[in-house]
């Protein structure tokens, strides 16, 4: 059974109520997003990796030494369908256009005497 995405989505006005399950857990790294798909689902993993190891992984490419692995920790885990792929997207996209103007303000803010 596939699951159907609508091309136009009435939206409802919702409030959420944000609600930390541990609020005493520090936020955690996230360097990379990595997703599979499998059939109609999509697994998202997040995670970070060693710094030190990325850096010295991109110099020895840089130089055309050999290749080397860096080992992605994967801290968190999602299976998502494809209207939360939908939402996931569409979140994303608004936080890259806040994070764009966040940018291009503080570039005029440097440019000022």
């Amino acid at each position: 059974m596939s699951e159907e995405v609508p091309e136009k989505e009435e939206l409802a006005a919702i409030s959420l109520n944000r609600i930390l399950v541990d609020p005493t857990a520090p936020a955690t790294v996230a360097h990379a997003f990595i997703w599979t798909r499998v059939g109609h689902e999509y697994v998202l993993d997040v995670g970070h990796y060693d710094m030190v190891a990325m850096r010295e992984a991109v110099n020895k490419a840089k130089e055309k030494k050999t290749e080397e692995a860096v080992d992605f920790f994967v801290t968190h885990r999602f299976s998502l369908g494809l209207d939360t792929i939908k939402r996931v997207t569409t979140s994303m996209k608004e936080l890259r256009e806040d994070w764009e103007r966040l940018r291009e303000r503080d570039e005029k803010r440097q440019e000022e005497p």
